[in-house]
């Protein structure tokens, strides 16, 4: 079941104090119980939670909610995912970017690595009523790549959005929930979730990576760390010291995705190959430490991402588009096995 939050079903006030008062409070929390356990738990009446039950397994008046309005179309949102707004990089990657894991963007400059960044971070703040997670992020710049402008657009856009599935709910109750919180919406409200850190050089950025732990506890719902970029703080040292960092930066990286249940998204540059073709920077140490890889890339007017490694999908490319709302989903995108 997804992370919806109950109150897009109707039911009595009472009935839904008595759910949320036993912790249940979105539709994941029902998974694996029946409706004689759940009276038990909640102490509403048996057949009132075989309804209820019966509905959570219903679709509703507009299932994916968040999404089932988006450019391009979406994906339902879960307790696992960031969504992109690329519809088809969200399907291909099971709804997004996986939250508890660590993913990395590569590619060329200009590629689009920042922006497809960026939209993670404005899409990790969306409220939960709306099917977000309502988390916050830290955002760590080490090369001026986030345009305030830039984020202030794609904020906008997503709005936008939110107001345009507020207004398509049919559900009254859940409108009114939605647009209670709209009210409370804006472009500032937003972006203050979204917590920039900037370092200017190697020295800053390795301190900043190895103080996130206190930095996220401290935050209390960070759900998405960015670094952009993780090749910066390594491009100076020697064999030796680059290959002790590498260890211990992943391995930092990687207990914080687990424990805190955090996405980490790590922007990485590119080197050469023997051949002279393109490929990701910092070595095999570092591609095995990274569960999930992207490749971005762009032949004139065409991006596309590349899955390169990903547990559960194969490789797949798949065109991308950056328009002033944000990253999407072109009106007639192509997918292809690589």
């Amino acid at each position: 079941m997804d992370r919806l939050h109950l109150a897009l079903l109707e039911m009595r006030p009472s009935d839904s104090d008595r759910l949320q008062r036993a912790g249940f409070r979105y539709f994941c929390d029902f998974e694996g119980i029946d409706s004689s356990k759940l009276s038990h738990e909640t102490g509403i009446a048996e057949e009132v939670a075989a309804g209820l039950l019966k509905r959570l397994r219903e679709p509703l008046d507009s299932p994916n909610l968040l999404f089932d309005q988006q450019p391009g179309g979406g994906t339902t949102n879960s307790t696992q995912y960031i969504p992109t707004f690329c519809k088809s990089l969200d399907a291909l990657l099971g709804g997004g970017i996986k939250v508890g894991s660590l993913t990395e963007f590569a590619g060329a400059p200009g590629t689009g690595k920042s922006q497809l960044a960026l939209q993670a971070a404005v899409d990790c703040v969306i409220p939960e009523i709306f099917g977000g997670l309502g988390g916050s992020v830290i955002y760590i710049d080490t090369e001026g790549s986030l345009h305030p402008d830039r984020a202030k657009e794609m904020t906008n856009s997503l709005i936008h959005h939110l107001q345009r599935v507020t207004a398509a709910r049919v559900n009254s109750r859940v409108k009114a929930d939605m647009e209670r919180s709209l009210r409370g919406i804006s472009i500032g409200s937003l972006l203050n979730r979204i917590q920039v850190i900037r370092t200017l050089d190697e020295t800053e950025l390795v301190a900043t990576i190895f103080s996130l732990e206190e930095l996220v506890t401290e935050c209390g719902d960070c759900k998405l760390i960015v670094i952009d970029s993780i090749a910066s703080c390594l491009r100076h040292f020697n064999f030796s010291t680059k290959t002790r960092l590498l260890s211990q930066i992943s391995l930092s990286l990687s207990g914080i995705a687990s424990q805190f249940g955090i996405s980490v998204i790590t922007i990485n540059q590119v080197t050469t190959s023997a051949d002279m073709s393109l490929k990701p920077a910092l070595g095999n140490q570092w591609k095995h430490s990274v569960p999930t890889r992207l490749w971005l890339s762009k032949s004139g007017d065409t991006r596309q991402i590349t899955v390169v490694k990903n547990p559960d999908s194969e490789e797949k490319t798949i065109d991308f588009v950056i328009s002033e709302q944000g990253c999407r989903t072109p009106a007639n995108p192509s997918t292809s096995l690589s």
